[in-house]
């Protein structure tokens, strides 16, 4: 098993046959794939917060997986707009 970080909430994990415990890569279910996936990511001591999101490319040695994770929202501030001066204008009836 390799884990290459990508910044903050990313990371490559690359699953030999011999981690898939004798599963084939296009038999494993996503329930397996998410359990392999934080199981590998906590025994290489990160934590990758919030929900996962799994690219899993499979081929015949092994599993390579892509997995990011969404970072919190932060609210956006609204604008402020100046205010306007002067007369308000109306239409004529």
């Amino acid at each position: 098993m390799t884990i290459l970080p990508i910044g903050d909430h990313a990371a490559t994990l690359t699953l030999s046959a011999a981690d898939l415990c004798g599963t084939s890569p296009e038999a494993l279910s996503l329930q397996e794939t998410l359990r392999l996936t934080r199981q590998a990511l906590s025994t290489a001591g990160m934590h990758l917060p919030g929900p996962l999101e799994l690219d899993a490319y499979p081929d015949g040695e092994g599993l390579l997986l892509l997995v990011r994770s969404a970072p919190p929202c932060q609210p956006r501030p609204l604008p402020v707009r100046a205010c306007r001066r002067g007369r308000v204008r109306r239409k004529s009836t």
